[in-house]
């Protein structure tokens, strides 16, 4: 089941990047030491570490904004290893096109998924961090909430993830650092790289403002659901409060 929750999708792609950088560090030496190819074995690497590119993508926004404050130039055929970016859509675009007669509507979503896989990039940086340093090896589960028709709602569903956490804060910054480095750019009149920077903050907006909107929704359905229970209580409360003002 695909998560229906941005906190439980979240807690997924962190939990399979965790995953994915342990076996690399337990199994890194024996790939690259095993017989073959060399290309297969550099294939190989890449697959164990390829989570490897959301720690990537924020050091690439941490530099990019400070060259640009600091009236950094960049050599300008540089620019054109930006073309490897195209390798994943168009991968998306075979699969599709090979799998689904109506791939141009499924194709339409490429868009949202790239905004959801940049706004990631922080969650599972801290896992992969994790990962590295040793940290906490406890297995969160993604909740499931057999969600088969439009009527049903995982808000409902006592599996819901409402907390917010530090996490959710981090979003946020990075979602100001990129606004920054967007007006940076507009102020020098390096407009070249604003579209590029649009992309984090549009996909940090995206995730932040989902996980936030998903835990109010989770956080309001809970309040309802024990209103009675408060009404039942607070009555009971009067009626004792009544009865030992009478005796008095």
């Amino acid at each position: 089941e695909i998560p229906p929750q941005i906190n439980a999708f979240k807690r997924q792609q962190s939990r399979w990047a965790k995953g994915s950088i342990q076996c690399a560090r337990k199994l890194w030496r024996s790939v690259a030491a095993s017989p073959g190819p060399l290309f297969r074995r550099a294939q190989g690497l890449i697959h164990l570490t390829s989570y490897m590119v959301h720690p990537l993508m924020l050091a690439l926004l941490l530099t990019l904004v400070v060259l640009i404050a600091g009236d950094g130039r960049f050599f300008f055929p540089l620019a054109y290893f930006s073309l490897v970016s195209l390798g994943q859509p168009l991968l998306y675009l075979l699969a599709q096109r090979r799998l689904h007669g109506d791939w141009p509507r499924r194709y339409a979503y490429m868009p949202l998924l790239m905004l959801l896989g940049t706004g990631v990039a922080l969650s599972n940086s801290c896992a992969i961090y994790e990962a590295v340093a040793g940290g906490d090896n406890q297995f969160r589960r993604t909740p499931k909430f057999h969600i088969e028709t439009q009527e049903d709602q995982w808000a409902r569903n006592r599996y819901a993830l409402s907390s917010m956490d530090w996490i959710t804060l981090g979003e946020f910054l990075v979602l100001l650092f990129a606004v920054v480095g967007v007006v940076i750019s507009l102020r020098v009149g390096n407009l070249h790289a604003v579209p590029f920077l649009m992309l984090y903050v549009a996909g940090f907006a995206y995730v932040w403002g989902t996980t936030l909107v998903h835990s109010l929704a989770d956080l309001r359905i809970r309040l309802a659901s024990t209103m009675p229970e408060l009404r039942h209580r607070v009555s009971k409360l009067n009626s004792i409060a009544w009865l030992r003002q009478d005796r008095l």
